[in-house]
């Protein structure tokens, strides 16, 4: 991680101890879960942030791990939307058509018949039969690094729109055809996919800095990591990951 991301990553733990959107947050690190496996480096990370000294990369990581179990509720997708939520949320309520439009646009990258490794992560459609993930996830079933002439699958992939929390009927399925990106760079990768309904749109992606104040909602398929605290994980997702 550069040194500007540290810093601003410094900055918005800071923030996290003096303001916040939510009753109880303003806690601070009392009310934080670090995440990391030993307390002595929980404890020396609270003492850097709060004397504002700079971070091992290591420590960075686990940083950016944190969360707030008590105010980082999980909602589940059924039926390609959402139940009404609570009043702290009203937002996304009365965003409903907007975020069920977007649901349906995002996937989960399974790979299909793998003995051991069910599904790769999230992908999203971004334009016709087009589908943008990370390059770490892509790299899970293709080889190579640039364009498509650089690029090959390694291994069958599909995308399935419909991977909802006690959903029941046959997945829709769409086929991963072509890897046409994996960046140098960026976390990024393109996949061609075929197979998308005609009435699903793509996300679009803005071309300039969203600005801060911003809502933002994400919908995925969180997975158990078991590099952190299990219990933490346990309690924000209910033990029900994948989904």
């Amino acid at each position: 991680m550069n040194p500007a991301s540290s810093s601003r990553l410094l900055s918005y733990a800071r923030s996290v101890l003096a303001v916040s959107p939510h009753p109880g947050v303003a806690r601070g690190f009392e009310s934080l879960s670090l995440a990391i496996e030993m307390p002595a480096q929980e404890t020396e990370i609270r003492e850097l942030v709060a004397n504002e000294r700079p971070l091992s990369p290591a420590q960075m990581v686990h940083l950016e791990a944190i969360i707030l179990p008590k105010e980082r509720p999980v909602f589940d997708v059924q039926g390609g939307s959402f139940a009404k939520l609570p009043p702290a949320w009203e937002v996304l309520n009365c965003n409903r058509a907007a975020v069920s439009r977007a649901i349906r646009a995002v996937g989960r990258i399974e790979m299909v018949g793998h003995p051991s490794l069910p599904y790769a992560g999230t992908g999203f459609l971004v334009g016709p039969n087009l589908l943008l993930t990370n390059r770490h996830v892509a790299g899970l079933f293709t080889a190579g690094v640039g364009e498509r002439s650089k690029l090959s699958i390694t291994f069958p992939a599909g995308v399935d729109l419909h991977q909802e929390a006690g959903a029941a009927g046959q997945p829709n399925l769409l086929e991963v055809r072509r890897a046409l990106l994996l960046h140098p760079h960026w976390d990024a990768a393109l996949l061609e996919v075929r197979g998308v309904p005609s009435d699903i749109a793509p996300l679009w992606l803005t071309a300039g800095d969203p600005g801060a104040g911003r809502t933002i909602a994400v919908i995925g398929y969180p997975g158990f990591d078991p590099r952190n605290n299990p219990e933490v994980q346990r309690e924000v997702f209910r033990n029900l990951f994948e989904k």
